[in-house]
């Protein structure tokens, strides 16, 4: 019975192993790594701050500023005009109470994610 878990492993491994890995392509605009970067640390700073109404204000309004420059910055089209498309839906987040903090990390999450989906689309 030992060697059923060995043989189920051993072929596991070499399904894995005969798989074939692609390189990433070469052309790829620099932008491709960065962007999901940078707006996943966005994501991640506001869904920190999501009972933190004064906090949240500044961070979003921040990320607004730094998100719309690197999107100036993107000679791909594609690319930058899902960053700035997403700078601007951070622009128009307000943020007043608990509540609106709860509810403009929600709409930042979801607009970075979909950001981040454009930004893959048009990197593959």
């Amino acid at each position: 019975m030992r060697t059923l878990p060995l043989i189920l492993l051993s072929a596991i491994l070499a399904a894995g192993c005969s798989t074939p890995v692609t390189a990433p392509r070469a052309d790829l605009p620099k932008e491709c790594s960065e962007v999901p970067v940078l707006i996943g640390a966005k994501l991640s700073e506001f869904s920190s701050l999501a009972e933190k109404p004064k906090e949240l204000k500044a961070s979003v309004a921040a990320a607004a500023t730094e998100v719309e420059a690197k999107a100036a910055s993107i000679q791909d089209t594609a690319i930058k005009q899902a960053v700035q498309g997403f700078a601007d839906e951070l622009k128009k987040i307000e943020v007043t109470t608990r509540k609106s903090a709860v509810d403009a990390t929600q709409t930042a999450i979801a607009g970075g994610t979909g950001t981040m989906e454009k930004v893959a689309k048009a990197c593959a």
